[in-house]
């Protein structure tokens, strides 16, 4: 791929909480629709949650599934509100490249890679990368970047 790496969209807005199912009920009545939870017990996810499709992007809601995660760090320091937000970008190294240029610090060297990962709670990407900023480089704020490729490294965009 050629050009600068860009920002394709803002994937998910997460919030982090105390009783996943609970939560996904009660947004639910509210007239939302949740995703079927899903659980992810990859170190430094640790999560289980369900996903919300709003007209241009989702709501999530994240509940840890372990002690001594980020999301029960979070929810223990600042208790349960906003979380993160997921950007979907192109080239996720120049963009991490690009950032800590600026001064922003990420959770890994290297992204975090997934095949056949369930995106958002619908949407199986190919292959996923993903890496984390670290809130106190970047004013309080996680952004989460997600990069997605096909099986043969081609740039993936999910038609949901």
């Amino acid at each position: 791929e050629s050009g600068e790496p860009m920002i394709i969209e803002v994937r998910e807005i997460s919030i982090a909480v105390k009783d996943a199912e609970a939560v996904a009920r009660k947004f639910a009545a509210l007239g939302f629709e949740p995703s079927p939870l899903w659980k992810d017990a990859t170190p430094l996810i640790e999560a289980t949650g369900a996903s919300m499709r709003l007209p241009n992007t989702h709501i999530g809601i994240m509940a840890s599934i372990g002690e001594k995660t980020p999301i029960s760090r979070f929810i223990d320091k600042r208790g349960e509100g906003f979380f993160s937000i997921t950007l979907l970008v192109t080239r996720i190294e120049d963009v991490m490249e690009n950032w800590r240029k600026e001064g922003v610090d990420f959770v890994l060297d290297a992204p975090l890679e997934f095949e056949d990962y369930l995106n958002v709670g619908r949407v199986v990407v190919p292959r996923m990368r993903v890496n984390w900023t670290r809130p106190s480089t970047l004013h309080g704020l996680c952004i989460e970047l997600h990069e997605f490729r096909d099986r043969n490294g081609n740039s993936f965009y999910p038609h949901e």
